[in-house]
């Protein structure tokens, strides 16, 4: 079907769809909200011009073809935006028809997970509102039937801080007095985790650890130093008693702190901290 994908993509009027019967369509959105990253691992690896042809001939007539018009790379890229359009728009009709049947879903986990992942790919699509929407839905449920002292509810707090994470990165510049906001809700988010985290897991686990310097790394962007360098320590102070010197983690925090040095505006810090990074 490549030379009809790619004919499809060059004319204005031709729709490109997929289908497929009822029970596979069914067993395809259950597949794609389950295991999220197996789908956006399918997207990322499609490569058109791995296809194969029955005749030889064929095969090269029509690598010639798109060869001579958009080339592979650019097929490639607009393979995967029809795809990524289309796996979104299977996983949100999914939780419609769930949804539509009336049964009582707020301890459903099996749900929790499809809303949680479907969330997960709506954010990872830039579509940051409509993830939002999914995760509060997973949260909800996970907080009913697991407490606020869990391991999921405390993955899908860190989830929705890294969404608003990065809507504040999105509006920084002209824009720093709407990113602080998102920033603020990321913070808001995070300190949830890190009170489940100390308390769940403790004060010198590898989680704990993670949060810290998931907390540093928003309060820089916030501008706010000397509490983010705070939290880098803590970090730290938590991957070298744990990881040790030369992990990879330990090195990145050594990183964290050299940027925030450098913004100090203290270059002999920084330095010292590139060094050991």
């Amino acid at each position: 079907c490549l030379f009809e994908i790619m004919s499809s993509f060059n004319a204005s009027h031709v729709q490109f769809e997929i289908r497929m019967p009822n029970d596979q369509q069914e067993a395809f959105v259950d597949g794609l909200t389950r295991d999220c990253n197996g789908a956006l691992d399918a997207l990322l690896g499609v490569k058109t011009e791995e296809s194969e042809a029955f005749l030889e001939d064929d095969r090269k007539n029509i690598f010639g073809a798109v060869e001579a018009s958009i080339g592979f790379h650019q097929l490639n890229s607009l393979v995967n935006d029809q795809m990524r359009s289309w796996f979104l728009e299977q996983g949100l009709q999914g939780v419609t028809l769930i949804e539509a049947k009336g049964t009582d879903l707020s301890e459903d986990v099996e749900f929790a997970a499809m809303c949680f992942n479907l969330a997960s790919m709506l954010d990872e699509f830039g579509q940051h509102a409509k993830a939002l929407e999914f995760f509060e839905k997973a949260l909800l449920i996970r907080r009913t039937v697991f407490g606020e002292e869990h391991a999921k509810t405390a993955t899908t707090y860190t989830n929705i801080a890294m969404l608003f994470e990065r809507q504040g990165d999105s509006k920084q510049g002209l824009f720093r007095r709407f990113s602080t906001r998102e920033y603020a809700k990321a913070l808001e988010y995070l300190e949830k985790v890190l009170v489940i985290h100390r308390k769940v897991l403790g004060e010198e686990h590898i989680d704990t650890a993670t949060t810290y310097n998931h907390i540093a790394r928003v309060l820089q962007s916030q501008l706010k130093l000397p509490q983010a360098l705070l939290y880098f320590e803590k970090a730290l102070v938590i991957r070298r008693a744990v990881l040790g010197e030369e992990h990879l983690d330990t090195a990145i925090t050594y990183s964290n702190m050299a940027d925030l040095f450098e913004k100090q505006k203290d270059a002999t810090k920084a330095l010292e901290y590139y060094e050991k990074a």
